[in-house]
């Protein structure tokens, strides 16, 4: 049955959701990142590595149009999905959180989706709000009643937040249980959703993100180190899984991207510690042209306290802040606050 719902789903046909939209009228926003995963194969490849996962509470940040949602659902025993798009919530709710033994009713207005979690448990049988999916061919209609007796039976359970997940409290949807992050995250605004994961950081097991391919390599200072990159090496493990191509989307963004996974490392200091130390990393960086001594001349304590360690340690005072990785930053701090 899996791997019938993951082969047959809709939506990862281009010609379904070009109806669909045209019909509604609607046109995706630029300004939202709104590009689809729909290339089945890196859906796939995606469902074998969360399957390991299987049985667990997932959280997707932006479900658009199911794409990958329909693979968190053959996983997870619950799905939060927190899509800012009334549009795409009210078209995620109908597929997932109501039955569609009776797909082609239209639907109604749910006046309460900006504000409430939305829960069906398919508690009964009768759909009251399909969305008009007169245009479907015979088989996919079926997929669609598919994926609702697949939810129904296997008691699953699905919940739609037409929210902001920058905005979004986790706390709504955490129980004890750690959480897993699923999203394929908008480009623009990849720094602010990594810094909310850190915010949550301690309710989270893993976030498998899908990102832009040259953000992730900042991330691993493949090619350059910024601030962003200690932060998010302190805060994480990064693992890269692969890479995907710009035309495995729809719409076609202009850049490649790459899927990888961020686990939450334990805290190497204590809050008020831990924020001097990003004060002491963000103070190298904030001249990268300049030589990382040069960033605390201002400061001549400091600058006394670092040209002392740099001699001891046989450092290069020439060096800039790129030069030095996370561990780097934690011994000469480590020293920085014992003098």
């Amino acid at each position: 049955m899996e791997e019938y719902i993951l082969s047959s789903y809709p939506f990862h046909k281009v010609s379904f959701l070009k109806e669909l939209l045209k019909k509604d009228n609607i046109w995706f926003n630029k300004l939202k990142s709104q590009n689809f995963l729909i290339d089945k194969n890196y859906i796939k490849k995606i469902y074998n590595i969360l399957q390991e996962y299987e049985g667990r509470k997932f959280l997707e940040i932006g479900g658009g149009s199911g794409n990958v949602s329909i693979v968190l659902i053959l996983i997870a025993k619950e799905l939060a999905i927190v899509e800012l798009d009334k549009y795409f919530s009210k078209l995620l709710f109908n597929i997932f959180c109501e039955s569609a033994l009776n797909i082609e009713d239209k639907i109604k207005d749910y006046s309460s989706l900006n504000d409430n979690k939305i829960e069906r448990n398919f508690d009964n049988s009768k759909n009251q709000n399909g969305y008009d999916f007169k245009f479907l061919m015979n088989s996919e209609k079926e997929s669609l009643k598919k994926i609702s007796e697949y939810i129904l039976n296997k008691s699953k359970k699905i919940y739609v937040f037409n929210d902001d997940f920058l905005s979004f409290d986790l706390y709504k949807f955490y129980n004890e249980e750690k959480l897993i992050i699923f999203g394929n995250i908008p480009y623009n605004i990849s720094t602010k959703i990594i810094m909310k994961i850190v915010e949550f950081k301690d309710i989270i097991d893993f976030a498998f993100l899908t990102t832009q391919k040259e953000y992730f390599e900042r991330l691993l200072g493949k090619f350059e180190k910024s601030f962003f990159t200690v932060y998010t090496q302190y805060h994480f493990e990064l693992n890269k899984f692969f890479d995907i191509p710009s035309n495995a989307f729809f719409p076609k963004p202009e850049v490649n991207s790459t899927f990888f996974s961020l686990k939450p490392k334990k805290k190497i200091y204590d809050k008020n510690i831990e924020k001097e130390f990003f004060e002491f990393v963000s103070k190298s960086f904030s001249n990268k042209r300049k030589k990382l001594l040069n960033n605390f001349k201002n400061d001549e304590s400091i600058y006394t306290k670092l040209l002392s360690i740099f001699e001891k340690e046989n450092i290069d005072k020439n060096s800039r802040a790129e030069d030095f990785n996370l561990n780097d930053f934690i011994k000469i701090f480590n020293q920085l606050k014992s003098l």
